[in-house]
């Protein structure tokens, strides 16, 4: 994660509209230590965390969108399938899923 070029900003082409605010952005940072302690308390509800059902990934999708993008899971459950791409390669790139090849300025593609 030492290269990587944080926070990752990813403008969303379908902003939020949740309890009066809007959300157009999103701003993803590493993990801090009581992201990492809720994320086991994620897995231990998993069946099999090895293969986790499409449920299951999303229930863990959304928890690391809210963790990293310091919003609520419930404004992280509201974001559109034309925005998922982005956002979840975002996500992808703070965990060390992928590599990060972006040589810009941190956004997303």
């Amino acid at each position: 994660m030492d290269d990587l070029k944080l926070p990752i900003v990813v403008p969303l082409k379908r902003p939020i509209e949740f309890d009066g605010e809007t959300t157009e952005v999103l701003s993803f940072d590493e993990p801090d230590m009581d992201a990492q302690l809720g994320f086991i308390e994620v897995t231990d509800k998993m069946t099999d965390p090895e293969n986790p059902t499409d449920r299951e990934s999303l229930v863990a999708m959304r928890f690391w969108i809210s963790r990293l993008a310091g919003v609520s899971e419930v404004v992280a459950g509201k974001i559109k399938e034309s925005d998922t791409e982005a956002v979840s390669a975002a996500v992808a790139k703070i965990l060390g899923l992928v590599e990060d090849n972006d040589s810009g300025n941190g956004e997303a593609a």
